[in-house]
């Protein structure tokens, strides 16, 4: 079966990380989150910030320092 681009997007994602991530992510040059804990089953960004902070807000009751939400943007491909 034969691929052929249909579109090529940037889709701005969000996600919630913590400052010990947020300090591997800068470290990386902001190219790449750190692998996943034991305890992260998957890779969880979320489509608005709103949903995010809430996320944040919830992880910061657990979390010293505070969790925060942090954008990226990630290019789609679509094909047919």
């Amino acid at each position: 079966m034969a691929y052929s681009v249909l579109a090529m997007s940037a889709v701005t994602l969000w996600r919630p990380v913590g400052q010990a991530e947020l300090k591997l992510i800068e470290q990386s040059g902001w190219r790449r989150f750190p692998p996943r804990l034991a305890r992260q089953p998957i890779f969880y960004p979320v489509l608005s910030e709103e949903y995010a902070r809430k996320i944040a807000a919830g992880t910061r009751r657990m979390q010293r320092p505070a969790a925060l939400a942090m954008s990226f943007d990630s290019t789609s491909t679509l094909r047919s």
